[in-house]
């Protein structure tokens, strides 16, 4: 992630065919927030079959934006991160 933005990745992996997950924080907000998206979402985004670019809209238009009515619905888990995006039953874990 771009410093300017304010934004730092603590992590990030992918979560089963389609999916990737990112913990992240934004350098002027106390809460650590994750993010999944998987590649069947919603258009613009889910169009492409190019992952580094699906990857990077991602980065630009999710991450890096404010959270705006999206910080309603966010979805704590058992570590303190307030996850969104397109969310399982559970939230994501990362598998070791």
């Amino acid at each position: 992630m771009s410093e300017e933005w304010g934004v730092g990745v603590a992590d990030a992996w992918t979560d089963g065919p389609d999916a990737f997950c990112v913990v992240y924080r934004y350098m002027t907000v106390a809460k650590t927030l994750g993010i999944r998206m998987t590649q069947s979402g919603p258009p613009p985004v889910a169009d492409t079959a190019d992952a580094g670019r699906f990857g990077r809209e991602v980065a630009d238009f999710d991450i890096g934006e404010p959270l705006g009515t999206v910080a309603n619905n966010l979805r704590q888990d058992k570590n303190g991160v307030d996850w969104w995006g397109y969310l399982d039953a559970d939230t994501p874990e990362k598998t070791t």
